[in-house]
């Protein structure tokens, strides 16, 4: 492979973001770069302005369909691969005033993609908690949380991760990632910026020398140090989030063993006030019970027939008798 097409392997493989992309650079490839008119033409203006929302879900569908070509998606050079998302995006992007070339395009994809990985670590970390009652909507929260403690930044990226996170290409080529990196392939082996089925070559010159063997050997010693750093920041944040559970389950145990004492002072009350209504029936039957025996005790039985005055007589002796 010459050294533009090294260049090339490079600039994707380090995930190269806009910040990284300065525009000698894209001088450098419009002029050197056999790009088609159209493209050339529009490197010559000036930045456009962010990326919309719109424009990032039109350039992941581009990304998805174009890899996912069944005719040509094994055999794409790299040129060839990021002209047809080009021409992807440009038929399906949403009206505005910005016109976008190959190099914001491969910017913006391997922004995306670097953030959209990390953040799919951090899921993956918090789904590997396995916490009880907690929602999807609690899981994605508590994911930007650990993004945000490890990267400094919030996650910007969502609506990418919600388009990205199912779809049978993104799952593999993370998959395969997650592979390579566990074999100890080194950070070139890998393409963040291209699907695996495209190969990239180009046939015009040399842009920059490949990183000589100190330069990468420094690299991957700060890359070292980088994740063990972050890998304590993580162990950190995660004690933190465990200690705040505890305490959170605590204060929540608290309450719940003061509203239960304030349901059994309830309860009792209510017991109290039903106790005193059945005494209260019970006096009233009581009182009804004696008018009726005073009134039975104030007949007249001598007007009586004897069978009906027989009957009161006794009714007047029982009254007596258990009065007595």
């Amino acid at each position: 492979m010459d050294e533009h097409g090294y260049y090339f392997t490079n600039l994707l493989n380090e995930g190269t973001n806009v910040g990284e992309f300065n525009t000698q650079s894209v001088e450098q490839i419009s002029q050197s770069s056999p790009i088609s008119p159209q493209i050339e033409s529009t490197t010559k203006k000036f930045r456009g302005g962010n990326f919309s929302i719109e424009e990032d879900l039109v350039l992941i569908s581009g990304w998805l369909n174009i890899s996912m070509d069944a005719v040509h998606g094994n055999e794409q050079k790299s040129k060839r691969y990021w002209q047809r998302v080009w021409e992807y995006f440009n038929k399906y992007k949403p009206e505005s005033d910005c016109n976008r070339n190959q190099v914001s395009l491969m910017n913006r994809w391997s922004t995306i993609q670097l953030a959209t990985n990390k953040f799919c670590g951090c899921f993956d970390q918090i789904e590997r908690l396995n916490q009880s009652g907690l929602t999807e909507k609690d899981k994605v929260r508590d994911a930007k949380k650990v993004y945000k403690e490890l990267h400094k930044s919030s996650f910007p990226f969502e609506h990418c991760w919600n388009e990205l996170r199912y779809n049978l290409k993104w799952m593999e080529d993370s998959q395969s990632k997650k592979q390579k990196t566990k074999s100890g392939a080194t950070p070139s082996s890998s393409n963040p910026s291209t699907p695996e089925s495209v190969n990239i070559e180009d046939d015009s010159g040399g842009l920059e020398r490949p990183m000589g063997r100190k330069a990468a050997k420094e690299r991957a010693r700060k890359s070292k140090s980088k994740l063990s750093e972050d890998n304590n920041s993580s162990s950190t944040y995660f004690i933190k989030l465990f200690e705040e559970m505890k305490e959170e389950k605590k204060k929540m145990a608290e309450k719940k063993v003061t509203f239960m004492e304030k349901m059994v002072v309830v309860e009792q009350e209510k017991l109290v006030v039903e106790q005193e209504k059945v005494a209260i029936e019970q006096e009233k039957v009581q009182l009804e019970q004696i008018k009726e025996e005073q009134k039975i005790m104030l007949i007249d039985t001598s007007v009586m027939p004897p069978i009906q005055a027989e009957y009161f007589k006794r009714l007047q002796m029982e009254i007596v008798a258990k009065k007595m």
